[in-house]
């Protein structure tokens, strides 16, 4: 990583007085002494890791500014330096970010708190993005209620409740993404629609919007955000078409197979029609897999009448995935994977873990990469049906 010597940055706000705004930043924080500092990253938005440029600078009072001079748009994540507490020790999970986007030849300021600041400018990207949040700002305020009702409740103990607020959490996502959708739409010209796309949105439906921007905004200071989105809207294509070619699109008919059990059974898909099918392709070796199993217990113990879990292990040895399953106490249908076995690819397996549920008529309903609690809110939903 690159450093930026801090002569170079910061320069004294009274310098320019009188003077045209310079292209930068100014800082005018609340809650800050003469004595505080802040730790400065810049890069390239959409651009290399390898180009961040990282300084502690003074920021006397919460008031800095960084002068800048660039031809792309940049991003900027300022924290407060922490301090240390009295057992001389610091969390920097508790360092809250403060994130801002310079564009180029912009004077912008941010100003406020670290947990309530606003950014402004003299580029019309800046009152552009500031109507877009301001739309949104009362979704984000019940995302940030939810997430906070949500970290006080136990994962295991309060898990109806934590499902329930999940839920509505994520029917938060559908009213947003049409707020910047048509936004995106009515406004292909703006930077400002390509950044809130960016800020606000995932997934398939998001990149759809991409190819829709002109040609000003593809080659302008955002290009290197553009050119990542485009990116990733080529990769989500080309899920899409393997997941087509190899028939696991939504709806269609699990590909079937025959894998050994820890009994040394010969076991196929097939055989375990009648019931919904959790397909967990796992490996010992996957942390966050096996930190999952606890979760996926009381699942399936909630839902074993209706539900059989398939684990399928990965690049496991025998010996590994016998003792990983008496140990944590896997009572379902536990298979292993065959190193010239090629059942991941033929589910598409991008990642471990990987959740494929499948109907009672073999049909595939939803894949989930990774431990994640949309998967256990989809299949308590399915279940009640």
């Amino acid at each position: 990583m690159k450093k930026i010597t801090v002569g170079v940055l910061v320069a004294s706000a009274s310098i320019f007085i009188g003077c045209t705004k310079p292209a930068g930043v100014n800082f005018n924080l609340s809650g800050y002494s003469p004595e505080d500092s802040v730790i400065v990253y810049v890069n390239n938005i959409g651009g290399s890791d390898k180009d961040v440029l990282i300084d502690t600078l003074a920021a006397p009072n919460g008031v800095l500014f960084m002068p800048a001079e660039h031809d792309k748009a940049k991003s900027v994540v300022v924290f407060k330096y922490p301090k240390l507490d009295l057992g001389n020790s610091v969390n920097s999970f508790h360092m809250k970010p403060i994130y801002s986007v310079l564009m180029p030849g912009a004077n912008m300021t941010v100003s406020g708190t670290t947990e309530d600041f606003v950014i402004t400018g003299n580029r019309a990207f800046y009152e552009d993005c500031n109507k877009v949040e301001g739309i949104l700002k009362p979704y984000k305020a019940r995302v940030n209620v939810l997430l906070a009702e949500i970290g006080k409740l136990d994962p295991y103990f309060d898990k109806e409740e934590r499902d329930s607020l999940f839920k509505e959490m994520m029917s938060i996502k559908q009213p947003v993404d049409s707020i910047i959708f048509d936004y995106v739409s009515k406004n292909p010209d703006s930077d400002a629609a390509l950044y809130m796309l960016y800020k606000n949105t995932r997934g398939a439906d998001a990149v759809k919007h991409i190819d829709g921007f002109s040609q000003e905004v593809r080659e302008g200071a955002l290009s290197d955000l553009y050119n990542m989105l485009k990116e990733r809207g080529e990769r989500a294509r080309k899920r899409a078409q393997e997941k087509k070619e190899n028939g696991l699109g939504e709806g269609s008919m699990a590909p079937d197979f025959t894998l050994k059990n820890d009994k040394g059974k010969s076991v196929s898909l097939s055989s375990l029609r009648g019931k919904y099918i959790v397909l967990d392709f796992w490996g010992t070796w996957c942390g966050w897999c096996i930190k999952g199993i606890p979760a996926m217990k009381e699942m399936y113990n909630k839902y074993s009448d209706k539900l059989e879990i398939v684990g399928i292990a990965c690049g496991d040895t025998e010996k590994d995935w016998k003792e990983c399953i008496k140990k944590n106490g896997m009572n379902w249908t536990n298979l292993i994977n065959g190193e010239n076995d090629n059942l991941p690819k033929l589910y598409s397996v991008k990642g471990y873990p990987t959740k494929v549920i499948i109907s009672p008529d073999g049909r595939v309903l939803k894949t989930v990469i990774g431990e994640s609690q949309e998967f256990y809110t989809y299949i308590d939903s399915l279940m009640k049906e």
